[in-house]
């Protein structure tokens, strides 16, 4: 009897509790989830960023000292 109930309730286009209170505890995990990679993300940029400036400087003495620098590395987009 439950399981027709159910159906009934979404073929008119109700969520059971159970179903929204599941979708909504995914929802605040995808959230939760997403912040943190967004935080990651902006880390990696700012380590990103500090290591290009480290091999500028250091290829900038090395041309001051006389040396060729190894070629760039390449940045994959």
């Amino acid at each position: 009897m439950m399981g027709g109930s159910v159906e009934e309730m979404i073929s008119h286009g109700y969520l059971p509790t159970s179903h929204y209170v599941g979708i909504m505890a995914l929802n605040k995990e995808l959230r939760d989830q997403n912040k943190r990679l967004r935080e990651e993300l902006g880390q990696i940029r700012v380590e990103h960023e500090s290591l290009r400036a480290d091999e500028a400087f250091l290829r900038s003495r090395m041309e001051k000292a006389g040396l060729d620098p190894p070629p760039e590395a390449v940045i994959a987009e």
